[in-house]
C-alpha cells in the first residue's frame, strides 16, 4: 500500500535524494551496509522508553502518527538531538511547542519540534547537540497518550513529515525483494 517513494520520505530522504539515488556517496546496486547516516541523540535522558513510532499518512490529511512519543514525567529535561537553532517557542492548538532548525544527516534542513515544553530558549539562539532545550511541563495539557504524560517529537522537511526514528539511528534503509527472483536490492 505505501509507495516506494512515500516509504522513502517516511525514511527521511528528500526528493532530491530519491529521484538522483545518491545519498553520502552511494550508487544504486550498493548493499544496504553502504548506506550511513550519522544518528541523533535521543532527546529525554537515558534509558528512553519510545511509547509510539512514527506512522506516515497514506496522503496529505491521511490518518498516521507524524512522530514519535516518548514516555516523560512533568519537568523531565529536553535535549537538542543535534545542533540546531530556536527557531519557534510558543503555543501551537494551545499547546506549548519548541521548534529547533536543522540540517539532516543528508544536508536537508529539517524542523523538529517538541510538545508539551516549556522553559526555552529564545528565538534564534543555537541549541548544540545534547543541550537543554526545555522542559516537559504537563500543566493543562491533555496528552495523547492519556493516562500517560508523552513528550512528542516530530521532524519536517519540505517534503512533508519525516521519521524521527530514521534520524535516530533505530530503522535502516528498506530493501526491496524482486518478485522474479531470490535478488535483492536496495531501495537507497
Amino acid at each position: 500500500p505505501h509507495s516506494p517513494l512515500g516509504i522513502a520520505l517516511a525514511a527521511g530522504l528528500s526528493l532530491t535524494t530519491v529521484a538522483t539515488g545518491l545519498i553520502e556517496g552511494v550508487k544504486p546496486g550498493d548493499s544496504a551496509s553502504a548506506f550511513h547516516v550519522m544518528a541523533w541523540n535521543e532527546p529525554v535522558i537515558p534509558p528512553a522508553r519510545l511509547v509510539t513510532g512514527f506512522r506516515s499518512p497514506l496522503s496529505a490529511w491521511g490518518p498516521g502518527h507524524r512522530g514519535v512519543d516518548y514516555l516523560v514525567t512533568d519537568g523531565a529535561v529536553v535535549m537538542a538531538p543535534t545542533d540546531a537553532s530556536v527557531s519557534f517557542v510558543g503555543l501551537v492548538a494551545r499547546k506549548p511547542v519548541v521548534s529547533l532548525s536543522a540540517i539532516s544527516p543528508s544536508g536537508v534542513p529539517v524542523l523538529v519540534s517538541f510538545e508539551p515544553i516549556c522553559s526555552a530558549p529564545a528565538v534564534g539562539e543555537p541549541a548544540a547537540a545534547g543541550t537543554i532545550v526545555g522542559v516537559v511541563c504537563a500543566a493543562g495539557y491533555a496528552s495523547h497518550c492519556a493516562p500517560r504524560l508523552c513528550l512528542h517529537v516530530s521532524v519536517r522537511s519540505t517534503a512533508g513529515y519525516l521519521s524521527p526514528q530514521f534520524f535516530l539511528g533505530q530503522l535502516h534503509p528498506s530493501r526491496l525483494v524482486d518478485d522474479l527472483g531470490p535478488r535483492v536490492r536496495s531501495l537507497v
